[in-house]
């Protein structure tokens, strides 16, 4: 019964963790061509309009990016969370504890939260920007469809001690 419970609990974070790591990997897409828009309006008084929305929609994704704590949205820190978790409950052989459970569902929430503001800039100010580059003959901001995600290489260090 406590393999089962740890089983079933390791399957419902694995199912997180794909939500998490793919809504990362759509801010990355995103903030990667929004920088490169900054570059290229930067200095251009006629594009002054979508250069402030490009780096309104820059500052509003950077909660989504950096930044840890209790209460973050950062997606990176939400995923190592839930992958702490999902490696003590894979390594045991008795039912999550509660206190697993607990930060499984504070990361939910959390999760939540980030989610919510990803919709918001991807649904409403992102289209918003691109009318207005549209309009400017400029080319869109592009979010990948969720097959098409290619993560960015961490600037954190990978390598062993």
């Amino acid at each position: 019964a406590d393999l089962a419970a740890g089983l079933a609990f390791s399957q419902d974070i694995g199912k997180q963790l794909l939500q998490v790591w793919q809504n990362y990997g759509q801010v990355q897409a995103v903030r990667k061509q929004l920088t490169a828009l900054d570059g290229k309006l930067a200095g251009n008084a006629a594009r002054a309009t979508q250069r402030a929305l490009v780096e309104a929609l820059l500052k509003q994704t950077v909660p989504l990016v950096s930044g840890s704590g209790e209460d973050g949205v950062n997606l990176r820190a939400i995923n190592d969370g839930l992958t702490d978790i999902a490696t003590d409950v894979e390594g045991a052989d008795r039912a999550p504890t509660d206190g697993q459970r607990q930060v499984v569902a504070a990361s939910e929430a959390r999760y939540g939260k980030a989610q919510a503001l990803w919709a918001k800039v991807r649904d409403g100010d992102l289209p918003k920007l691109d009318g207005e580059l549209r309009k400017a003959g400029l080319a869109m901001v592009k979010v990948p469809p969720l097959g098409q995600i290619r993560q960015e290489k961490s600037e954190e260090s990978e390598d062993m001690p």
